[in-house]
C-alpha cells in the first residue's frame, strides 16, 4: 500500500465515521453511503479497476471515468439541496401564514343601546333618519 492510498483510506473511513456519528439520517441516506464507501475504498485500493471500467465505458484514463462521475454527483446534491430548500420556504411561508392568523385580534363586539341612532355631527336631524 501506498501512501496516498493510506491517506485516502483513513479521511474516506474518518468522513463515514463522522457522518454516522454527528448527521441524523433516513436509513436509506445510510445505506447509499456505506455503498458510496465501499465502492470508493475499493477504487483507492485497487485503481487498475478505473482504469478497466473507463476503457469499459469508452473513457480513455480512469481519471476522466471519476471526474465525470464526480460532477454528475455535484449536479445530483445541488439539485437535491435546492430542493429540500424549496420545501423548507414553503414550510416557512406556512407557519408564517398560521401565525399571523393567530395572531390577528377580533375586536369584540359591542352591544349597541336600544333607542333612536345617535346624531351624526354636521347632519341636519331630518337627514339622520
Amino acid at each position: 500500500m501506498i501512501v496516498i492510498q493510506l491517506l485516502l483510506t483513513v479521511l474516506l473511513i474518518s468522513m463515514v465515521v463522522v457522518y454516522f456519528a454527528w448527521l441524523r439520517s433516513k436509513l436509506s441516506d445510510r445505506i447509499v453511503v456505506v455503498v458510496l464507501a465501499a465502492g470508493a475504498l475499493l477504487l483507492v485500493l485497487h485503481p487498475e479497476l478505473t482504469m478497466a471500467l473507463a476503457r469499459a465505458v469508452g473513457v480513455g484514463r480512469g481519471v476522466d471515468l471519476i471526474t465525470y462521475l464526480t460532477l454528475f454527483g455535484f449536479g445530483f446534491v445541488i439539485l437535491v439541496l435546492v430542493s429540500r430548500i424549496r420545501n423548507l420556504q414553503d414550510r416557512q411561508i406556512e407557519l408564517t401564514r398560521a401565525i399571523a392568523l393567530l395572531g390577528a385580534r377580533i375586536p369584540p363586539c359591542q352591544p349597541q343601546p336600544a333607542g333612536p341612532e345617535p346624531a351624526r355631527p354636521g347632519v341636519s336631524p331630518s337627514e339622520n333618519a
